[in-house]
């Protein structure tokens, strides 16, 4: 799964918020066949995304998640 923001610094600050709450990320350039308004982006395994979404709920920070 691929999880884009509108800034880094939001991706920063989710990959942070994962790695506290134990959600495996890893912060890649978009792929690009994928047009984004960031240059960077989060990959993670497909099931960890229940778990992204409920960790992020709180955040306030946009996202947009895409299934390679």
């Amino acid at each position: 799964m691929i999880v884009l923001f509108k800034t880094v610094r939001d991706v920063m600050k989710a990959d942070a918020i994962c790695r506290t709450t134990g959600v495996e990320t890893v912060i890649i350039p978009v792929p690009e066949k994928i047009s984004g308004q960031c240059g960077m982006c989060l990959r993670m395994d497909k099931s960890v995304i229940i778990r992204f979404k409920e960790v992020m709920a709180n955040s306030k920070i946009e996202y947009r998640i895409y299934e390679q």
